[in-house]
């Protein structure tokens, strides 16, 4: 048989109740001062530690948990518990990157083992489900131990898909809530009405503005302060009315999505993306989060701008490296692959 990827002895000891707590307090120190805590593996782990903690001293059956009770423990209310953990995908990619700083903190802690998160698999059929827990592993062997063969883990995928989070679970600002009813608006009722109404009450007024000011300038007189003052709203007024207000719409008709403005999103709220949807003959504005798993270290992925290396794109970001770990996007086949 293969040595393991962490090699670990062949006769491990067997932890008691103390290395259990040492290795949970070691876990979710890691977890608080090293890991953002909005990721879902983060979530996960988190949960998994407080749940194990209550069990300790208890049988091991009772240390593994379903994925409805992970994501209850979580706080999180998903239609589909399994779905959502996405345990090889999100979990376990995350953990696989990572798991070497905790491997190291437990080691100058002066631990004998450190908690790995681990699935059950079932044979499957009604009523079966996958359980999770975690697990104390020996510590391995140091750089400057002897080591045998080690099997290296497979380079990571270079695609992932996206998930879509639906209007109605992305919270809007209090303006936006008046306009986009559940975060969306069918095009032809009195809210699409409202937002044409605004963009062509700021493209008028700036023109109005703007010619107004450049026909005073015109006026034979001393130049002062405030001529200069006028000169420059002729060109920013424009120019801010332009970028703030009326590109992203002219670009939502040619695109059929760009990243919504942060006004819309209330202020906790993560980066999403407006998109002008048709069903079947009805044709919507709504606001929705394309989100993913990051191929390479498991760390969310979020849709956003391109530029400057990707002008007119959108593509995915990784929270983590977000320069580095891009990925391409599709909002029809909702795939992507690795950019670098």
């Amino acid at each position: 048989m293969n040595a393991s990827v962490d090699n670990y002895p062949q006769t491990p000891a067997i932890p008691d109740e103390e290395d259990w707590r040492n290795g949970l307090d070691c876990l979710e120190e890691w977890l608080k001062s090293r890991e953002p805590c909005g990721q879902k593996p983060h979530k996960v782990l988190r949960a998994l530690a407080q749940e194990t903690r209550k069990k300790i001293g208890r049988d091991e059956a009772q240390r593994r948990f379903t994925a409805r009770e992970i994501v209850a423990a979580t706080g999180e209310s998903p239609a589909d518990a399994t779905k959502w953990l996405n345990w090889r995908k999100a979990v376990e990619t995350y953990w696989n990157s990572r798991k070497q700083e905790l491997i190291e903190l437990a080691r100058c802690k002066g631990l004998h083992f450190f908690p790995s998160p681990h699935r059950n698999s079932t044979p499957g059929g009604p009523g079966n489900e996958a359980t999770y827990e975690l697990e104390l592993r020996p510590l391995p062997f140091s750089d400057t131990q002897p080591q045998s063969s080690v099997v290296q883990p497979a380079a990571p995928a270079d695609t992932i898909t996206y998930e879509v989070t639906p209007p109605n679970q992305i919270k809007l600002s209090w303006w936006a809530r008046v306009i986009f009813h559940q975060g969306q608006v069918r095009v032809g009722t009195w809210r699409s009405r409202t937002i044409i109404g605004w963009v062509m009450m700021s493209l008028v007024l700036t023109m109005v503005v703007s010619v107004a000011t450049y026909l005073g300038l015109l006026s034979a007189h001393p130049l002062i302060s405030r001529d200069l003052a006028g000169l420059f709203s002729v060109v920013a007024l424009p120019m801010g009315a332009w970028i703030l207000v009326l590109k992203p719409w002219f670009r939502l008709l040619n695109d059929r999505i760009v990243v919504v403005a942060e006004s819309i999103l209330s202020w906790r709220e993560k980066q999403a993306q407006l998109e002008l949807y048709t069903d079947r003959e009805t044709r919507q504005i709504r606001v929705v989060r394309y989100s993913s798993t990051c191929s390479i270290c498991g760390a969310a992925v979020y849709v956003d701008d391109g530029s400057p290396d990707f002008p007119r794109r959108l593509i995915g970001r990784c929270s983590e490296s977000p320069r580095e770990h891009i990925f391409s996007f599709d909002r029809v086949t909702r795939k992507g692959s690795a950019l670098r």
